[in-house]
């Protein structure tokens, strides 16, 4: 069975170049026997396209929108694109399907 790794970044790979964007890029492509799912982190309801080409083992997962103008006060809005077969470490967070999760 491959390893599966759930690599979550805030606010740099792969929308951001530089310093941690390429460690994590370099992590991702010497490692080709471990699947990798990126889960970035974003903020302001920055939406970019990816600056990296990921090889066949690297999915993105989506993105979590810790806060922008267009969020409802009180909420994480969460999207992805995981469902409950390929991803386990998801279910405590309940991304399924963009669900907005009340903050306590």
């Amino acid at each position: 069975m491959r390893p599966s790794v759930l690599l979550t970044t805030e606010g740099t790979y792969p929308f951001i170049l530089g310093g941690v964007s390429t460690w994590c890029d370099i992590l991702v492509n010497g490692l080709p026997g471990v699947d990798w799912s990126v889960l970035p982190l974003t903020a302001g309801g920055l939406h970019r396209a990816s600056l990296f080409e990921f090889p066949t083992n690297v999915t993105v997962a989506g993105h979590v929108d810790l806060w922008s103008e267009t969020s409802t006060r009180g909420t994480l809005c969460v999207v992805a694109t995981m469902t409950a077969s390929t991803c386990r470490t998801c279910w405590c967070v309940g991304c399924w399907g963009g669900t907005a999760i009340p903050r306590s």
